[in-house]
């Protein structure tokens, strides 16, 4: 989510845990570009209490 609007829609994320799965509930965040050198100031990171209409199932 982006400004309210939903940029990109990711299912089903697992990592692997011995001989299974399980699901991806932590880790890193990455921010990029593509093709050009761009600069990030006042990121904001807030938990996500609810998905919006566009992308629930």
């Amino acid at each position: 989510m982006v400004n309210g609007v939903p940029v990109m829609v990711v299912r089903d994320l697992r990592m692997r845990e011995g001989e299974g799965w399980a699901p991806l509930t932590h880790g890193h965040i990455q921010l990029q570009s593509e093709g050009a050198e761009t600069y990030f100031r006042r990121i904001t990171l807030e938990p996500i209490t609810s998905l919006p209409r566009v992308i629930k199932n």
